[in-house]
């Protein structure tokens, strides 16, 4: 039979002066409070005495719970739960000492508020578990709760809170979770193993509770979705401070779906601030296939939350159909050198929006891969600043059909924008394609220093599209390079118009006249001094790349071509060049050639050399000479006298040839390869 509780006893086993009130929450849960008011799940009847209140909610100390920092308790909490059913177990002040409990069925466990009722694990446990549950636990609630993993006086490790097989409907509030000892994998402050939310149409709930100071991750969920987690703090931790990862393949399409991740503190952690993981189709957990044709992860929210000192990555969202808003990092990255930053945006058919990077390490928000998602409206700032370490303030590689668009990017060091046909690092491309579809438009663009770059489109990427952007600062030809395509002049490769490099105040470079004029890749307006004929104008790129190999398009994206734990050797070999090409052939991990990364792009090349890789042929063509200006129009005002007449690369409308005069002003439209005049004004 439960002992009864009056009011004086409740608040003696609570261990709290006056007369508590227990109320019921907006959830219809019991919980707790002081003072005068009571509340009642909506559209409840109002109790009619404490003791229906009370019903089903047994105090541990009427069991044998100590609390005193020394007695075990785990026993006095097996039977008060045993008596609890599927009610209520109150906790009073004080450290419990426990050792390997199972948490019950429909059971709730309650502690002091304010964090005075703490579970510590036993000292030199022998055992792997601290608090865990039988498989398939649900409907679980554990409320003002500190659970102590002891870490500084055990051998062996444990996870503090540990749900496994098929867990669902729980709920954690103002729980603290906190040194949880690392051996053999163990160590995190809450992990959860195959959860069945989704299937059951339940949520699990941690809200307002803290997971700092242990060894292995915060929360580390391996499998579960429709999970809600509000205003909690996960810093300290060894590892991820909140992560969703089903970590071994292959990959389950929804494993993850429906998340509310939102305003939560995530600081100094070892790897990641918050990690939503789900971007691989297939391969291995050695050689991952990443993409968006499994999504692990689906239609999750993620806003609010702050992220900052956390080794790799701040925030990082992977999957389909998020919305990832309002979030704000800094100072993450770094860990291993090179890698890390601000966001990880591996997504599809998702929105990235309002949210602030400040002050990261090599990435203010690596979206690399993302397909047909927009990015805007962010501010990303001082990328590798503090650390002097050139970066990217947003990189957009590897992907198709993203659009970046009304971003604000300030003082990153390095390349404010960065677009690359493939992505990755050393001769293993990350994802199965090469970039096409990218839209950049309407950002703004402030540059740190003369050697960082504006926007950057490169190696491949193709059917870009870059307009209206304004670049501050930097040096001359810096604010746009655009050198990506994969057609034999890549015409159709690059379409841009109105971008302005606000270096030279905005009115315009001054150019020399001269039989081939060289004018930036961006811009629209040029000043022309000079008396000499003009009878080719070129990009400072297209320019660059005349008689040289700039990239090798694939023939066909094939699996299992190559091998991609060996780095096959590329050859060029004819096509007139007087210095041979060389480079780092790609491959992605599903063995699929993706192009070469090229190291020496050659000289005096007359037509395409031939490529082996490895000794076998046909795998790709190298691509020789730029064309980036199709549809660009710009506008040349003459200082001088410099004649400019049809032939080279210029069509004009009128006569074959024009004689200017200081004022003249001629527009040109690139097309086709060539400019074409649009009006004049002499």
């Amino acid at each position: 039979m439960m002992p009864r509780l009056s009011i004086p006893l409740l608040a003696a086993l609570l261990g709290l002066a006056g007369s508590p009130v227990l109320t019921l929450d907006a959830s219809g849960y019991v919980s707790p409070t002081y003072g005068t008011v009571k509340t009642f799940a909506p559209g409840a009847e109002e109790p009619t005495s404490l003791a229906e209140v009370l019903r089903d909610t047994v105090p541990a100390q009427a069991y044998g719970a100590k609390c005193d920092g020394a007695t075990d308790d785990s026993r006095a909490f097996a039977k008060a739960q045993a008596v609890a059913g599927s009610g209520t177990v109150l906790w009073s002040a004080g450290t419990c000492i426990l050792d390997a409990v199972t948490l019950a069925n429909g059971i709730s466990h309650v502690g002091a508020p304010g964090g005075k009722t703490v579970w510590r694990r036993k000292a030199n446990s022998t055992a792997n578990i601290f608090v865990s549950s039988a498989y398939g636990a649900h409907h679980v609630i554990l409320r003002d709760l500190v659970i102590d993993g002891n870490r500084s006086a055990q051998t062996m490790g444990a996870n503090n809170l540990q749900f496994i097989g098929g867990p669902y409907a729980l709920t954690l509030e103002r729980v603290t979770s906190r040194g949880a000892k690392a051996v053999n994998g163990y160590g995190s402050g809450y992990l959860v193993f195959d959860g069945a939310d989704i299937t059951r149409n339940t949520s699990t709930r941690i809200l307002a509770s803290q997971f700092v100071d242990n060894d292995g991750g915060g929360i580390e969920v391996q499998g579960g979705g429709n999970y809600q987690v509000d205003l909690t703090e996960a810093s300290r931790n060894g590892k991820t401070g909140i992560k969703f990862d089903k970590a071994a393949p292959p990959p389950i399409v929804g494993n993850a779906d429906n998340l509310e991740i939102t305003n939560n503190r995530t600081f100094s952690n070892g790897v990641d601030g918050i990690m939503v993981a789900g971007y691989q189709e297939g391969g291995t957990g050695v050689r991952p296939i990443w993409g968006p044709k499994k999504p692990q992860s689906r239609k999750s929210t993620v806003l609010g939350n702050r992220a900052a000192f956390n080794g790799r990555y701040g925030i990082g969202v992977q999957g389909d159909g998020h919305a990832v808003s309002s979030n704000q990092a800094w100072r993450n990255g770094g860990q291993p050198p090179g890698s890390g930053g601000g966001f990880l945006l591996n997504v599809s058919n998702s929105t990235f929006s309002g949210n602030l990077a400040d002050d990261n390490v090599h990435y203010g928000v690596d979206a690399g891969g993302c397909y047909t998602t927009l990015i805007t409206g962010n501010t990303i700032m001082n990328t590798g600043l503090s650390d002097n370490a050139p970066g990217f303030g947003l990189n957009v590689g590897g992907g198709a059909n993203c659009s970046a668009a009304g971003n604000v990017l300030a003082n990153n060091k390095g390349v404010g924008i960065y677009a690359t046909g493939v992505e990755g690092a050393g001769s293993i491309s990350l994802f199965e394609v090469n970039s096409y579809g990218t839209k950049i438009t309407g950002n703004s663009i402030t540059l740190p220093d003369s050697s960082s770059s504006g926007v950057v489109v490169t190696e491949g990427a193709d059917v870009a599209t870059v307009t209206d952007n304004d670049v501050y600062g930097g040096s001359d030809g810096f604010a746009f390079i655009f050198q990506g395509g994969s057609g034999s002049n890549s015409m159709f490769s690059l379409r841009q118009r109105g971008n302005t490099d606000w270096s030279h105040g905005g009115t315009g470079k001054t150019l020399a006249s001269a039989a081939t004029l060289v004018i930036p890749d961006g811009g629209d307006a040029f000043y022309i001094s000079g008396s000499a004929l003009i009878t080719t104008i070129q990009t400072a790129s297209s320019n660059f790349f005349e008689g040289k190999v700039r990239w090798v398009v694939p023939a066909s994206y094939t699996p299992g071509q190559l091998n991609p734990d060996a780095s096959p050797a590329v050859a060029f070999s004819g096509g007139g060049c007087t210095t041979a090409p060389s480079g780092t052939v790609m491959i992605s991990n599903a063995g699929a050639f993706m192009g070469v990364r090229m190291v020496n792009y050659g000289a005096g090349c007359t037509s395409a050399p031939a490529m082996t890789v490895g000794g076998i042929g046909g795998l790709g063509a190298p691509q020789i000479g730029l064309n980036n200006f199709q549809d660009r129009e710009i506008t040349l005002q003459f200082f001088g006298t410099a004649p400019v007449r049809t032939g080279g690369n210029i069509g004009l409308a009128g006569a074959a040839s024009l004689v200017t005069v200081p004022g003249c002003q001629l527009r040109l439209r690139g097309s086709f390869g060539a400019w074409r005049e649009i009006s004049r004004s002499c």
